[in-house]
């Protein structure tokens, strides 16, 4: 399956993608959120390991879902 372009959907399939991408930062964020969290309860409960940088190995996920969000964004602000 090939993926199109930006430029080659409709305003309307423009929105509807915005609408899912959105969906899935939002959810991405609350998820690193809760990691965020744990680990620095774990931190102070158990001091510096591994688990203390984990978070950090998911934080190239969070920019791989806002970068195409914000292409989706700025195409449909061209319009």
């Amino acid at each position: 399956m090939k993926i199109k372009p930006l430029s080659e959907y409709s305003t309307e399939e423009l929105i509807a993608l915005e609408k899912k991408q959105k969906l899935m930062f939002y959810i991405n964020l609350v998820i690193f959120a809760l990691l965020i969290s744990v680990t620095i309860y774990g931190t102070m409960k158990k001091g510096i390991d591994f688990f203390t940088f984990f978070p950090l190995f998911f934080l190239p996920l969070q920019f791989a879902v806002y970068f195409p969000l914000k292409k989706t964004r700025d195409e449909l602000k061209s319009r």
